[in-house]
């Protein structure tokens, strides 16, 4: 199977994007990851009509918007990994990513460590990967739709 060079390079080029992006949000010091966070409620709760910011449970909805960040940020890295990997490992595409997603959260925590106000903890790549793995979880039922498609014509 020959596969285009410059979809290769595309491909990687955007899992190596969104790495960077991830880098970016994990230089916040603690101060400003939070005060990314509470905007994000703030936002949220303007939009929904209610002052989310003096709740007492701020602290814990700071917590799930964090959270909710690191497995999102990585369901996208999941599946931007796997779309690069299938064009050169077609049969094995989901371990490789998994591989490249899951050392990148490894590297993030790590990186954390060294950030003022951050930490680097074992329960972010717990989460992290997670989020890749609903990623997966949705490439395979998409390719699993299509796969009934192609053989039901």
């Amino acid at each position: 199977m020959s596969v285009n060079k410059k979809k290769i390079y595309f491909r990687f080029g955007l899992v190596m994007l969104w790495m960077v992006v991830i880098f970016m949000f994990s230089m916040q010091n603690g101060d400003q990851s939070s005060g990314t966070s509470g905007q994000l409620l703030e936002r949220i709760g303007e939009w929904i009509g209610i002052d989310l910011i003096h709740l007492p449970i701020m602290d814990t909805l700071q917590f799930i918007v964090r959270k909710s960040a690191h497995m999102f940020s990585y369901f996208v890295l999941g599946i931007l990994s796997y779309r690069a990997v299938i064009l050169l490992q077609p049969l094995k595409p989901y371990r490789y990513a998994a591989l490249i997603t899951v050392l990148y959260a490894c590297s993030d925590e790590l990186h954390q460590l060294f950030v003022p106000g951050r930490s680097g903890q074992i329960q972010d790549v717990l989460i992290d990967s997670m989020g890749m793995l609903i990623g997966f979880a949705i490439i395979y039922l998409i390719n699993s739709i299509k796969n009934k498609r192609t053989n039901h014509n």
